[in-house]
């Protein structure tokens, strides 16, 4: 709910917007706390997904907006810091998103 949600923004947020003097945050947040790994990827995989395809999803629902926000913050920690690429690549987890996502 939105709970969830404002702690997906929080993660977001401060791994988009560490500035160069907060990088070690970034980097802490990425790759030292196992939040992303652990609890972010199953919660998206096991719960998220599984509760959007189970019925009707309005774009402007808690689990669509939780999905978004999920989804950000997988860019920036795979995109922008670099870890998780392999995780990406071979589970269908983005693929999941992007088929409940169309539907």
């Amino acid at each position: 709910g939105p709970l969830v949600r404002a702690l997906l923004t929080c993660i977001h947020n401060c791994l988009l917007y560490c500035s160069e003097n907060q990088r070690r945050l970034r980097m802490h947040l990425a790759l030292h706390r196992e939040l992303v790994r652990e609890v972010l990827l199953p919660y998206t995989a096991d719960v998220l997904l599984p509760a959007i395809v189970a019925g009707p999803c309005d774009p402007n629902s808690h689990k669509c907006r939780c999905l978004l926000a999920a989804l950000q913050t997988f860019v920036v920690v795979t995109f922008n810091v670099g870890v998780l690429r392999e995780h990406f690549r071979s589970t269908g987890l983005v693929l999941q998103a992007l088929v409940v996502c169309h539907n």
